[in-house]
């Protein structure tokens, strides 16, 4: 006597089990078998597998054994998300593929090093959700290569999947930011602008392409002394030729959308919208194209010769910038207080130091151009005061700032071209979490430019995937973090009888598990739930 059970999937995958007790009979000397009894829908799947065992080994069945099996949660939920954007795909089914694709979740789960990615990778159950074999760290060092070469076939994959889901894209957000190195042997680092104020230390510069929401199209990798306005026709001619993009209005911040680089927008027959800095405001304003009246919270514009500045003062960083700078005096001031203190107090000490001093902390705060420092050598005293013309002059422009595009009026009204400059706020959203605790861009542990772009674009397909979380948890009162600390607690529990392997299974969540899992829209299916995993 034994236990048939036979199987049939309807065309929605949905997979329904069938369970018959049966036995075998001689019959004219022929093997037959009859069914006893038809036990489906009579008994649960584990009672069928206690039936079967039972009739097996003929003996009283012994208690299951529960042992605490390896995390699920965390690399199924990331493996669903990445399906859904496309990244599953543009990453295809190969071994490298499924590296890359396990490259990319341990970022976001740990933010390690390659070597940390094989240590806790051996902590998830990569087998069954990833379908990979074994791998070392070699494999993801030469997997960083493999996705250097294919990245650009995936970038265009990827924005394709974006068109699909969201329409098409005609505005193009684009930034730059760099990222520095403990070590000195990057092929790709060298000594330029540190925006993370790390003195001393070589760069990367790292180019962000995004959509108007924020969300990556490209990014790119350049030498640490590249200026910003350099690395702006690689953009426009991966736009052109990758992405076969028309219609383009490319957003760059101020600085990095100049002469030469309006000029290849112009020749690409694209637009243009960006800032201008302070100093070419002061030349408008003498060249009388606009006037310092003109500026006000409502939005106002003016043309001339074919290009539109859009102007506006903001009152809360006028505000903000003027209680900086009264700030910075009265550090100014306290420094001044001390040094004549200490003057008072040692007849020898000399009155020029201490006026290099104070002179020195003014330029370091930028602040020496409205500053008169007196000094009565007789006395031994310094005296600090502002000089109201130049600090009128130098504050005429707090809170001011203004805007330039070449499109029409009837393309996009001043309101569109504001709204439009203010998305660059995604992009400097995305940088921050490439350099925070989200995804920690460093260290890079890599030297090679290939592993160094590698690595980059990992970061920027990881951040792809956080940043749909995190839109679908913004309800929820919990951070991202704590989050994926949550899910990364859904465990298999492996099941044993006299240490016999039988299966995996999830057990049953907790309500905020649900809660997380029914925000992110993601379910795991009866086999994800309870499946037979390879035990080592």
């Amino acid at each position: 006597m034994y236990l048939e059970t036979n199987y049939f999937t309807n065309k929605k995958g949905k997979t329904t089990y069938r369970y018959f007790l049966r036995e075998s009979y001689w019959d004219e000397g022929k093997v037959k078998k009859r069914t006893i009894v038809n036990l489906t829908g009579l008994i649960t799947d584990i009672q069928a597998e206690n039936l079967r065992i039972a009739l097996k080994s003929k003996t009283i069945l012994q208690k299951e054994d529960t042992h605490q099996g390896i995390s699920i949660g965390a690399i199924l939920v990331f493996k669903k998300l990445a399906d859904e954007m496309g990244i599953t795909k543009a990453l295809g089914k190969t071994q490298d593929g499924k590296l890359a694709l396990w490259q990319i979740i341990s970022r976001i789960i740990y933010q390690s090093s390659r070597l940390g990615a094989v240590k806790y990778g051996k902590l998830h159950s990569i087998t069954s959700v990833l379908k990979m074999d074994k791998f070392d760290e070699n494999h993801l060092y030469k997997n960083l290569d493999w996705l250097t070469q294919k990245q650009a076939i995936m970038e265009k994959k990827l924005f394709k999947h974006r068109e699909k889901t969201h329409g098409v894209n005609e505005i193009f957000l684009y930034d730059v930011t760099s990222s520095y190195f403990e070590g000195k042997h990057n092929e790709l680092s060298y000594f330029g602008y540190n925006r993370d104020k790390k003195r001393g230390k070589k760069q990367i510069v790292i180019g962000l392409l995004t959509d108007k929401e924020g969300y990556p199209l490209s990014v790119e990798v350049f030498n640490g002394n590249t200026s910003d306005p350099k690395t702006v026709s690689n953009q426009l001619e991966k736009i052109k030729k990758k992405f076969k993009a028309k219609n383009i209005v490319f957003v760059g911040d101020r600085g990095m959308i100049k002469s030469e680089g309006i000029t290849d927008i112009y020749n690409n027959g694209y637009h243009y919208i960006t800032g201008i800095t302070k100093p070419q405001i002061n030349k408008l304003i003498k060249e009388k194209v606009i006037e310092i009246g003109l500026f006000d919270e409502k939005l106002s514009e003016i043309e001339s010769d074919n290009i539109r500045y859009v102007l506006r003062l903001n009152p809360v960083r006028k505000e903000e910038t003027e209680l900086m700078r009264e700030e910075k005096y009265q550090s100014l001031v306290t420094l001044l207080e001390n040094r004549n203190k200490y003057l008072s107090e040692h007849p020898r000490a000399d009155v020029d130091v201490a006026i290099k001093k104070v002179e020195t902390f003014a330029k370091k705060l930028k602040i020496s151009k409205w500053i008169i420092l007196t000094s009565d050598k007789k006395n031994r005293i310094l005296t600090l005061k502002k000089d109201e013309n130049i600090l009128k002059e130098e504050s005429k422009l707090d809170g001011c700032y203004v805007l330039k595009t070449d499109l029409t009026k009837e393309k996009a009204d001043k309101e569109t071209v504001h709204l439009r400059y203010k998305d660059l706020a995604n992009v400097e959203f995305a940088f921050k979490r490439f350099k925070t605790t989200s995804l920690n861009i460093r260290p890079i542990h890599v030297r090679k430019e290939s592993r160094t772009r590698g690595h980059v674009f990992v970061v920027m397909l990881a951040y792809i995937l956080i940043r749909e979380l995190e839109k679908r948890w913004k309800d929820l009162p919990i951070t991202l973090e704590q989050g994926i600390n949550e899910l990364n607690q859904i465990q298999y529990n492996d099941i044993y009888r006299s240490k016999q392997y039988l299966y995996s299974e999830i057990p049953t969540l907790r309500e905020s598990t649900n809660e997380l899992l029914k925000a992110a829209n993601i379910t795991f299916t009866k086999k994800e739930i309870k499946t037979r995993l390879q035990i080592t």
